[in-house]
């Protein structure tokens, strides 16, 4: 090993953390110069680091007054950025007739082990209430609380197993199979507008291990990436669906989801 190999790779982490605290903190300085005067009540955060990190509610509309919110995020989606393999093996069986396909699991997915396993995510919620199955556990592996009332008891182990168990056991009793667009892309956290270098899962292949018919996709960026790197080799155009992520609750409240969801269990025959 070269001299200093060592002690390089043993300080790296530190290197790029201090990078990445000196960037917030410059940008933060920039975007405080552009503020007008008066208008530091716009500030909520007291965390330089934590304010150069926020994301504009609306970028587009920001990006034509003044750029001192969108040039700070943009850089640093770009040096956060990682490159993310898809861990989780597809879901399905010999009798899947529908394929629902995500972009890529969450941070809160992968480290679960599953699909839309984020606290928040209304996938599963949705699913539950079109087949009529009732879910015993939340996505973090909790008793619900309709759970807690039919046993009687207010706190009971998490059991992150009997989870996944219960929403793998669901979608194939109702021949539906799960997989994502993507098998790995440079992502920041679980922003998808922020992939780079999208390389698609084997979907055709996966098609032709089960009888699917139908293909729905959860969100435009999913359907953007399997219309254009999947739909060719299919043969089969997608369904694109709303989005089940909590950051997508104001424009498609939990009643109007389940309604979109519903023709995943409409016959095309």
């Amino acid at each position: 090993m070269p001299h200093g190999t060592r002690r390089h790779t043993r300080d790296a982490p530190l290197l790029h953390g201090f990078l990445i605290f000196f960037t917030g903190e410059v940008l933060t300085a920039i975007r405080l110069s552009r503020v007008p005067a008066g208008a530091s009540h716009r500030l909520h955060s007291s965390t330089p680091f934590r304010n150069a990190c926020r994301r504009p509610s609306n970028p587009a509309q920001v990006s034509t007054q003044n750029n001192r919110y969108v040039v700070p995020y943009r850089f640093l989606q770009y040096i956060l950025a990682m490159t993310v393999t898809h861990p989780l093996a597809p879901v399905y069986d010999a009798h899947a007739t529908v394929l629902i396909l995500g972009t890529m699991p969450s941070p809160a997915s992968r480290s679960a082990g599953f699909y839309y396993m984020h606290p928040q995510n209304r996938f599963w919620r949705v699913l539950a209430a079109l087949t009529g199955t009732p879910l015993v556990y939340t996505n973090d592996g909790h008793l619900t609380r309709s759970a807690r009332r039919a046993s009687a008891t207010d706190s009971a182990p998490r059991n992150s197993a009997a989870s996944i168990a219960e929403r793998r056991a669901l979608v194939l009793r109702h021949g539906i199979a799960l997989w994502d667009v993507l098998a790995s892309c440079d992502i920041t956290g679980a922003a998808d507008a922020s992939i780079k270098h999208p390389i698609a899962n084997d979907i055709a292949g996966l098609v032709m291990r089960a009888p699917i018919t139908k293909i729905a996709c959860t969100g435009k960026t999913a359907y953007r990436y399997y219309t254009a790197l999947c739909e060719r080799q299919t043969g089969i155009p997608a369904l694109c669906l709303p989005s089940t992520s909590p950051a997508n609750q104001g424009r498609w409240p939990f009643d109007r989801l389940v309604d979109a969801y519903r023709a995943v269990f409409i016959s095309d025959g």
